[in-house]
């Protein structure tokens, strides 16, 4: 499934409806976005030393980051995090600065973006320098859930659990 900019646009429109203010950060049983700005997006790229992959680039600023929990059809699951990690948290990820109750080690690989926080320390994962670095790859076992990040974003939407199909088992 290959979307059109005029899709991803709509969907990201969308999702522009719940966008709160700052000061109203939290995590609730609700969708919620926080804008970004293009400046922060510039000083995070500096400083982890990479171009965030373009189209979750694009989804930073035209969206933000935030949880998405509710689908597109009202349905709610909260057994889920559901983050789109803000650009601090990507950074330190990135970084493997001292995050150590954020994520296990073991489940992100050097040159992987862990953009997507499901819980429990499991992140879905972009590979920047990779020949698809939009293509999103599930925690544990690294299958190929989606080709693209914006396909990703439609089927969460569509279905906020879809990818519990795509995670592997984890095993210590």
């Amino acid at each position: 499934m290959s979307l059109s900019i005029k899709e991803v646009d709509k969907i990201f429109s969308e999702l522009n409806q719940f966008r709160v203010p700052d000061d109203h950060r939290g995590y609730a049983p609700k969708n919620e976005f926080w804008k970004i700005e293009e400046a922060e997006l510039d000083d995070a790229e500096k400083r982890m030393g990479i171009v965030v992959p373009h189209e979750l680039r694009r989804f930073y600023a035209k969206v933000g980051s935030g949880h998405l929990v509710r689908s597109r059809k009202g349905v709610l699951q909260t057994d889920y995090l559901n983050i789109f990690v803000d650009l601090r948290r990507l950074s330190e990820l990135w970084l493997r600065e001292d995050v150590s109750f954020q994520y296990d080690a073991e489940l992100i690989a050097d040159g992987e973006l862990p953009f997507f926080d499901m819980g429990s320390y499991s992140y879905f994962v972009l590979r920047p320098h990779s020949a698809n670095p939009n293509a999103v790859y599930a925690p544990y076992d690294k299958k190929l859930v989606s080709n693209s990040f914006n396909e990703f974003v439609l089927q969460l939407y569509q279905d906020t659990t879809f990818y519990l199909d795509h995670v592997g088992d984890y095993e210590v």
